[in-house]
């Protein structure tokens, strides 16, 4: 029987979809809860529900209350797709110099999460670099990235490779790390689940981007 399952782990930060259709089922991972619950209980309740390869993994933004316990349910778990907000390796670099330890310890914990899915052959892509709309297949269901469209990401980069550079004063500094930390976990990519027309759920992450209802409405004008 499909269905949307909210695991009780985190604050309503990590949904498993199941998409049953013809004897087969397609499993959608959305996000992986707090690493603040002990007991890594993701791979527990994905064991109890019987997944043992999850068809797509998303990872809506870089934060530890939704990146949680994804490395450590694929350990467990083959996947065969997932998307991750950016590369860990570009973010790093100016990461680690913020006066505000946790974003670059929630890079590292991705990190983490790309070896694993590179140790699986997993196809790994990343938001920030897929095009306006990109879709991606599951099951007989498609999953569109509504938010954020590939030019809200443009000023993020460049702030990056600015930082990277050493260009810039020292007066931009604490602009840059509010600017980068409110990016990386604030505004979270947005995904719609759906199939000929019909509209079965919209996960939005931590969201805060009130523009991506124009995106939204804009793609069911298209579709």
């Amino acid at each position: 029987m499909s269905g949307i399952y909210a695991f009780p782990f985190g604050q309503a930060d990590c949904f498993l979809t199941e998409l049953e259709e013809g004897g087969q089922t397609t499993y959608i991972l959305i996000d992986g809860g707090s690493r603040l619950w002990p007991g890594a209980p993701l791979s527990y309740y994905l064991e109890e529900r019987g997944v043992d390869q999850l068809d797509l993994m998303i990872q809506t933004h870089l934060h530890q209350d939704h990146l949680g316990w994804l490395a450590d349910g694929a350990q467990g778990t083959r996947v065969r797709r997932a998307v991750l907000p950016a590369r860990s390796a570009k973010l790093w670099p100016v990461l680690e110099t913020f006066e505000n330890r946790e974003p670059a310890a929630d890079c590292r914990e991705q990190a983490r999460l790309e070896k694993i899915l590179r140790e699986q052959w997993a196809d790994v892509r990343y938001a920030c670099e897929m095009e306006d709309f990109a879709s991606l297949p599951a099951g007989g269901w498609t999953m569109t990235l509504i938010w954020p469209s590939r030019h809200v990401f443009l000023p993020f980069s460049s702030a990056v490779m600015e930082r990277q550079m050493g260009r810039g004063t020292a007066g931009r500094e604490e602009r840059w790390e509010e600017r980068l930390i409110s990016q990386i976990n604030g505004d979270s990519s947005v995904w719609l689940l759906h199939r000929d027309g019909r509209q079965l759920a919209l996960f939005c992450g931590d969201c805060f981007e009130e523009l991506f209802l124009d995106r939204y409405e804009l793609f069911v004008r298209q579709a």
